[in-house]
């Protein structure tokens, strides 16, 4: 999505959806933190626009252990 319309544009739409959808609180958390860590990596990929690339180091992250998961 930061890749498309921009990080300050993404973190709004995703931020509004947590806030809209109340889920249990470490879900919220979890899906923030993990929406910042996308909006880095569309950030990092956007003058590119190489979004296989930048899905791909997600994929890495998430894989790793650099995303936040629930328990």
């Amino acid at each position: 999505m930061t890749m498309r319309i921009g990080a300050d544009a993404a973190e709004r739409i995703a931020t509004n959806h947590e806030t809209v959808a109340q889920g249990p609180a470490d879900e919220t958390s979890m899906d923030l933190y993990n929406n910042a860590q996308g909006r880095f990596l569309g950030s990092v990929f956007a003058s590119s626009g190489d979004e296989a690339s930048a899905l791909n180091h997600f994929a890495l992250w998430a894989s790793i252990g650099l995303l936040s998961t629930l328990s």
